[in-house]
């Protein structure tokens, strides 16, 4: 009778540690059928979203750059989706912007904004690419001295400007070059530039042409000439 007694109990027993190991289970894999912890992207996408890059965000007019962008929030394996981009951004008076590709060619100075988005999605870069233009390799230089004739000990003032092929105007990158106009031999130091402005210390001729860290530089150069400046010292003799 007490072995018999005891059989149910066993049998309730294990019939209760099935039923919490079922509970247990249970709980282990809830919140994502696919094993994505919460918080994260489980590759839906409506969780997608994208980045924008450039190779360049400083060109020059006329120099082409990459566009890239990266879908953020997809799940290992999974293709990636379509993208496209597109300049948000630009100054008024700018000439249309050339793409070919995953590339873009901006022939106007200026700031721009380029921007990603998701084809399937819509989803746009909050974030836009800023890339300023800069003028390109100028075409024409002019340079201007202001005087033109010093005395020794004198400066005098350059002005260097300039166009690319695009119509930018050039206004930075500029150096000057001096060049001796008289016979040989030529003197050491006698026009000396600094920035862009030009000391005189020993009387003669010299070329003034401004040059652009491109390499261009102003074919018809300045003709400056240098005096005889007050004398320092007068000594008279009797």
């Amino acid at each position: 009778m007490v072995a018999r007694a005891r059989r149910p109990i066993s049998v309730s027993l294990a019939l209760l540690l099935l039923t919490l190991g079922v509970a247990c289970s249970g709980d282990s894999t809830s919140g994502s059928t696919d094993g994505t912890p919460d918080g994260f992207s489980n590759g839906d996408p409506s969780t997608w979203t994208v980045d924008t890059g450039v190779s360049d965000d400083g060109p020059r007019a006329g120099e082409p750059i990459n566009v890239f962008c990266t879908v953020v929030g997809l799940q290992d394996g999974q293709d990636t989706p379509a993208t496209r981009w597109s300049v948000t951004l630009e100054p008024g008076d700018a000439e249309a912007p050339v793409v070919s590709g995953e590339t873009v060619t901006f022939h106007t100075a200026g700031t721009y904004w380029v921007a990603c988005a998701i084809e399937e999605t819509g989803w746009t870069d909050p974030k836009p690419s800023v890339v300023t233009v800069l003028a390109g390799e100028p075409l024409v230089v002019d340079t201007e001295v202001d005087p033109k004739k010093l005395d020794a000990g004198d400066k005098a003032k350059v002005s260097c400007s300039g166009t690319d092929a695009w119509g930018n105007p050039v206004e930075q990158g500029w150096e000057v070059d001096v060049v001796w106009a008289g016979e040989d031999p030529a003197p050491e130091d006698g026009l000396v530039p600094n920035g862009m402005k030009v000391t005189a210390y020993i009387v003669g001729s010299y070329d003034v042409a401004c040059r652009h860290d491109t390499g261009a530089v102003d074919d018809s150069p300045v003709r400056v000439k240098v005096s005889h400046g007050l004398p320092y010292r007068l000594v008279t003799e009797l």
